[in-house]
């Protein structure tokens, strides 16, 4: 297996900052894994902004197509074939 170079990263936060509550001996731990949660959680905010940009094109598409009548027409209840409710369920 290939040993990777790790780089180091200094940064300052406020000394409120919630990383601090966290003992320190497990602080680079829990710093690491909320740094590859981000970098998951920006995936996934770019997949919701394609996916919004895809909704927009479809719903573009939906706007300038003819409107779909809901319902029946006077034409359509002239010929309906009515439904015997009991009769279906007893089928």
């Amino acid at each position: 297996m290939e040993r990777r170079t790790l780089r180091q990263l200094d940064v300052r936060l406020p000394e409120d900052h919630p990383i601090f509550w966290v003992p320190v001996e497990k602080r680079a731990e829990i710093a690491r894994l909320l740094l590859s949660l981000s970098e998951l959680f920006l995936d996934l905010l770019e997949r919701v902004e394609r996916l919004e940009k895809r909704v927009e094109k479809i719903e573009a598409k939906e706007e300038g197509a003819p409107k779909k009548q809901s319902g029946f027409s006077n034409r359509d209840k002239k010929n309906r074939v009515e439904i015997d409710p009991a009769a279906f369920l007893d089928i």
